[in-house]
C-alpha cells in the first residue's frame, strides 16, 4: 500500500496525502500540511528512528539500541501508530512530542467548557481517565462526576477553513494507564500515557489512529463507536428498559423523598407514576411495583426511629413521678 519515493514512503488515505521520511510524517489535505513527529519518548528517553522498511500494509521504523520499531499500519481511511515489540514497561510513554500543528484548531469532547473548538493560539490539556471522576477536573475546571469516561478522540482542521476538511485522532481500547493526556499548546501537540503498565496490556504499547475523510468535527465520534462495535466492546441487540433513561437520585433517602414527591405530583395530575420511578427495575410486564415505595418506607422508618430515640432520651430525664405516670417502672 505504501509507495517508496526517494528516502521515504507515500500513501493516500481518505483524501489525505501522507509522506513518511526520517522521523516526520507529513499530512497534506485541504490545501494544508501538518508535520507529525514520529519519534516516541519512553520514560523520558527519546528514541530516534534509524530507517524504514515496508511489510505488507505496514511501515516499520527501527528504533536504535532498544529492539523496538515504530509501526504504521494503513486501513481504508485511517493510519495507526504504535510501537512494535513486547515490553513490561511501567512508566510514561509520550507520542508525537515536537509536533507542530500551526494554524490549526482542535476540538475535544469532554463534558465541560473544554467541549468546544480551540484556536491555534490557545492552550489546552485534554485528560482522559478510566475512573468515573474525570481527571480533567483535577486541573481546576468544573467538578462533574461521570458514569463512564469521555471518548478518547480529537478532531482537527485548518483554522482558515471553517467547513473543513476535518481529520481526527482516536486512542482505541481500554488502557492500563492512570491518564491519557493530549496537550495542545499554541500549535504544539503530543499525547502522553501516564503510569502505563505494559504487562497488563499483554506486553503491547498504546495505539493511536489517524482518521481522514471526516465530513464534520463530530464524524470522528462515529469512527470511535464503529471501532468499539467491531472490536466486540459494545453489547447491542439486548433488552432495554425504560427506567434506564429515567432520572437517578444520589442516595436512597433522596431517591425515596424525591420519587415520592414526583409520584404524588403525577398522581394528582393524571393518576400515573412520575417518570417511571414507580416501576421495578428490569420489569417487562409494565405493572407498577413498590420499588420507589420501599425506598420511601425506608426513609419513613429511619425518621420514625429517630423520633422514637428522641422520645426515649426525653423520657429518661423526666421526674420519676412523671415517668411512672407514662408507664415506667417505679
Amino acid at each position: 500500500m505504501f509507495e517508496q519515493k526517494g528516502a521515504g514512503y507515500r500513501i493516500r488515505l481518505g483524501g489525505a496525502d501522507i509522506a513518511v521520511e526520517g522521523e516526520v510524517m507529513t499530512l497534506a489535505l485541504g490545501g494544508k500540511s501538518y508535520a507529525v513527529c514520529l519519534r516516541p519518548v519512553l520514560d523520558g528517553f527519546k528514541l530516534p528512528i534509524s530507517g524504514w522498511t515496508e511489510e505488507g500494509s505496514a511501515l516499520l521504523g527501527e528504533l536504535r539500541d532498544c529492539g523496538y520499531r515504530v509501526k504504521l499500519t494503513a486501513g481504508a481511511s485511517w493510519l495507526e501508530y504504535t510501537i512494535d515489540g513486547s515490553s513490561s514497561l511501567h512508566g510514561e510513554i509520550r507520542y508525537f512530542a515536537g509536533t507542530e500543528l500551526v494554524d490549526s484548531v482542535v476540538r475535544g469532547f469532554l463534558p465541560d467548557h473544554y467541549n468546544r473548538v480551540f484556536q491555534s493560539g490557545e492552550s489546552a490539556e485534554f485528560v482522559f481517565s478510566a475512573t468515573a471522576k474525570e481527571s480533567q477536573f483535577d486541573r481546576g475546571l468544573e467538578r462533574i462526576w461521570m458514569t463512564c469516561p469521555a471518548p478518547k478522540t480529537l478532531a482537527f482542521r485548518d483554522k482558515w477553513a471553517e467547513a473543513g476538511p476535518w481529520w481526527g485522532m482516536i486512542v482505541p481500547d481500554p488502557l492500563p494507564v492512570r491518564e491519557t493526556v493530549a496537550t495542545f499548546r499554541q500549535g504544539r501537540f503530543d499525547i502522553a500515557f501516564t503510569h502505563f503498565y505494559g504487562a497488563a496490556y499483554e506486553g503491547r504499547f498504546p495505539r493511536v489512529q489517524f482518521h481522514f475523510g471526516l465530513e464534520t468535527e463530530d464524524s470522528v465520534l462515529d469512527r470511535y463507536v464503529a471501532y468499539y462495535r467491531d472490536s466486540g466492546y459494545m453489547r447491542e441487540g439486548g433488552e432495554w428498559f425504560d427506567w434506564w433513561s429515567r432520572p437517578i437520585f444520589c442516595t436512597w433517602g433522596a431517591a425515596g423523598v424525591s420519587g415520592a414527591k414526583l409520584r404524588l405530583r403525577a398522581q394528582s395530575a393524571d393518576g400515573g407514576h412520575a417518570n417511571g420511578l414507580g416501576r421495578k427495575p428490569g420489569g417487562q410486564d409494565g405493572r407498577p411495583s413498590v420499588y420507589a415505595d420501599r425506598r420511601f418506607a425506608l426513609v419513613r422508618s429511619l425518621w420514625g426511629i429517630r423520633r422514637a430515640s428522641a422520645a426515649v432520651r426525653r423520657h429518661r430525664f423526666l421526674p420519676k413521678a412523671d415517668r411512672i405516670g407514662q408507664g415506667a417502672r417505679p
